[in-house]
């Protein structure tokens, strides 16, 4: 599993290059990241089961077990790409290792894979194909934009309707929100806390550099989760040395 996500980050780090040459048509959207989901969920799949993804969907492919040249020759749209050079990066479909698409229409792969199973489903029922062995498995990749939104709850609805098992795989591509301060510490000797006021920080979870170091104060540019409080780690940086006449203030930093 580690070879397979190091391959596809080695893969979508060498696509970021091609396309900002721009020796490389179309657009591409990476996937840098997240890789441990698509090979951790594609791992539980079957050569059988099937596929459906978005626009970002390189990893999808080579995860259910997609030929990396073939996909690199898509992207280029060559005759000898997945898709016979007619999809692109946005829309790799490779019937050999069950893909059975991709498209970059936000919510729209959801609805397919859905209709899919819904007729898949429906010929199983009037063929009477009862062996559950006989099934397969469609993954459906969404994220937490579409999660958010009302038609999922109406693919939920037609999921319990025709008896359908639902995996959800809900991908998230956000950055940790943090906010920025300016963090200053003042007292007799600052310096000598050093040590112990960053390892306060690093216990917060704040990210933080030192800016300056003073007879009397300590200045750091720290960024902070939105859940953490100022106040705790103020009160927690006072406490190293109890009683002494030491000061911390916090000026946040607004983005221009």
């Amino acid at each position: 599993m580690y070879e397979q996500m190091r391959k596809i980050r080695v893969f979508e780090h060498h696509v970021d290059e091609l396309y900002r040459s721009r020796k490389m048509p179309g657009l591409a959207h990476l996937y840098v990241g997240q890789e441990a989901v698509a090979v951790g969920v594609c791992a539980g799949l079957e050569s059988e089961d099937c596929v459906m993804s978005t626009h970002r969907a390189h990893a999808h492919y080579l995860a259910k077990g997609g030929d990396l040249n073939r996909m690199m020759a898509e992207i280029y749209g060559k005759a000898t790409g997945c898709a016979s050079g007619r999809g692109g990066s946005m829309h790799l479909v490779d019937l050999a290792v069950n893909m059975l698409g991709a498209t970059p229409i936000v919510g729209s792969s959801l609805a397919r894979a859905f209709g899919i199973v819904g007729v898949a489903s429906l010929i199983r029922y009037r063929a009477r194909i009862d062996d559950p062995k006989d099934a397969v498995v469609m993954l459906a990749t969404l994220t937490v934009g579409l999660a958010s939104g009302v038609e999922l709850y109406g693919l939920a609805l037609f999921a319990a309707a025709f008896i359908l098992a639902v995996l959800w795989v809900i991908e998230s591509f956000e950055p940790e929100t943090r906010k920025t301060f300016d963090l200053k510490i003042v007292g007799p000797d600052p310096v000598a806390l050093r040590s112990d006021v960053e390892g306060v920080l690093r216990r917060a979870g704040v990210h933080y550099e030192l800016r300056g170091a003073g007879a009397k104060d300590l200045t750091y540019e720290t960024q902070l989760p939105l859940g953490v409080r100022t106040d705790r780690i103020a009160t927690s940086i006072l406490q190293l040395h109890p009683g002494s006449d030491t000061e911390v203030t916090w000026e946040e930093k607004k983005k221009k």
